[in-house]
């Protein structure tokens, strides 16, 4: 009785193992690689947020520096009145 519940149970374990290798050597064999190219994704991010921190700073540079601070200074005191 106990005998013939572990062979059984060998037995699958086998047609199990068996049945995962086939699928892995199909899919390795008969199956198109995806590949994905990072370096050109990452390098083409880097070039729009060089871009846009190029045309802020352009923007800011336009602006002078005494009416940046006092819009600043302005927005700081609306908002702690706001408080």
């Amino acid at each position: 009785m106990i005998l013939s519940i572990i062979i059984t149970i060998l037995c699958s374990l086998a047609i199990i193992l068996l049945c995962h290798r086939i699928w892995e050597y199909l899919q390795d064999n008969f199956s198109t690689k995806k590949t994905k190219y990072l370096v050109n994704s990452q390098m083409e991010k880097y070039k729009n947020i060089m871009a846009e921190i190029q045309t802020n700073s352009v923007i800011e540079n336009k602006s002078s520096d005494g009416d940046f601070f006092i819009d600043m200074k302005d927005d700081l005191e609306d908002f702690l009145k706001n408080i």
